[in-house]
């Protein structure tokens, strides 16, 4: 990552952190759900207009929006508006830890004893961190934000099945559908809100556009749109500034405490999730991991040479090759890590006719390379097909 990359990383939990901060300001003056809605009103309109409607996946979007975000944010919310933010912060960082066990019980993968001592670690450090007297009055809050990070780790398992479609996609879609499921439901169980609304200060609005447009659209887009052009692994560790500037923005705009016990509740937390993040992989060959990290980089500089603007788009657990950056269309196919190879996948790689060659499967449409040391990269002629595949791309 460059400099400007880096600069851009930054500003993303600094906006999210922030934008925990000033929500719970702004629930002094609107009720949660009705805060929301707006922002969510706002920011869809926004992005809408930057990416195609996905008609075929509209009822699994409608799913997504009133689980994901009118029952998640209400939960969340509404425990936001009864504890300090520092604690919800560090509660919301769970969301790791119950993915990888709802991942396990759903989706059947396998969790691994790293990750489940991750697991763990991480509820113990919520179990100190809620023990503190100076929640005892508060636990029904701190139940609501872990119910609504069960909730939200739901939503991404349904999220992961949508494999189509961009981030920026679903969440410019979700926010359109998410915002008038916010207002009616707020109508049924909130009141006051035409009162909230007469009464707002500029303060108020003011922190409906830093919710809407800077902590959502701006936050979100910097996001994804940094995943796209860097290595996910290299992202991750950016949200784990995500509680210190939310604790960070709780103590300067609220005059929040933060105490040892939190600390030291929080720190379990962290390194409980970096558990359940991280891909253990202390029974391979440390041999093998460096080699397979140099064909990668091998076949990227491959691709660069033969098309200096590609994109590498991080999906589907690899990489794939995008030749004209931000255009789905030009995807020719994708770069995969294996436990002890690495492959090269063409979409169209049925098309090419190379001779005796290295490409294997017999699908209707995508062919194969593996690559098992950085030698094959040669010898397999990963150039000549790289070539052949976007010079049919350019002449399509």
């Amino acid at each position: 990552m460059n400099s400007k990359q880096i600069l851009l990383a930054l500003i993303v939990p600094i906006t999210w952190g922030f934008g925990y901060a000033l929500a719970k300001i702004g629930m002094n003056q609107f009720t949660p759900l009705l805060l929301m809605s707006p922002r969510f009103g706002i920011a869809g309109l926004i992005l809408v207009w930057f990416v195609k409607p996905p008609w075929g996946h509209m009822r699994e979007l409608f799913m997504i929006a009133f689980i994901g975000s009118t029952i998640q944010y209400g939960f969340t919310y509404y425990g936001l508006r009864g504890i300090d933010v520092s604690t919800v912060s560090i509660l919301l960082q769970l969301e790791g830890p119950i993915l990888a066990l709802l991942s396990t019980i759903i989706l059947k993968e396998k969790l691994g004893w790293p990750r489940a001592f991750g697991m763990g670690l991480a509820f113990f450090g919520v179990f100190i961190i809620v023990g503190e007297p100076r929640l005892s009055d508060s636990l029904d809050s701190a139940a609501l934000v872990v119910i609504g990070t069960v909730v939200l780790a739901i939503a991404q398992i349904m999220i992961s099945r949508l494999k189509t479609l961009s981030g920026i996609t679903i969440l410019s879609w979700v926010a359109i559908i998410a915002t008038p499921q916010m207002f009616i439901i707020s109508l049924l169980v909130e009141d006051g809100q035409w009162e909230s609304i007469k009464s707002a200060s500029s303060l108020d609005w003011l922190i409906v556009f830093y919710l809407s447009v800077i902590m959502t659209v701006v936050g979100y887009s910097l996001w994804y749109h940094l995943i796209r052009i860097c290595d996910v692994s290299k992202m991750s560790p950016f949200l784990m500034l995500l509680p210190v500037t939310s604790i960070t923005a709780g103590i300067v705009l609220l005059e929040e405490q933060f105490t040892v016990t939190m600390g030291v509740g929080g720190t379990l937390v962290m390194i409980g999730v970096a558990s359940t993040l991280i891909k253990w992989n202390w029974r391979k060959n440390n041999k093998i991991i460096m080699e397979m990290d140099e064909i990668i980089f091998a076949l990227k500089e491959i691709v660069r040479e033969l098309n200096p603007d590609v994109l590498f788009v991080p999906k589907y657990g690899g990489e794939l090759i995008e030749l004209i950056p931000n255009n789905e269309k030009s995807r020719i196919g994708g770069i995969f890590t294996y436990s002890e190879h690495v492959t090269l996948e063409f979409s169209q790689g049925f098309r090419m006719d190379l001779g005796p060659g290295f490409l294997e499967g017999n699908g209707k449409y995508r062919r194969h390379i593996k690559f098992r040391t950085l030698d094959e990269v040669k010898t397999k002629y990963a150039a000549k097909y790289l070539q052949n595949a976007i010079s049919q791309s350019v002449i399509e």
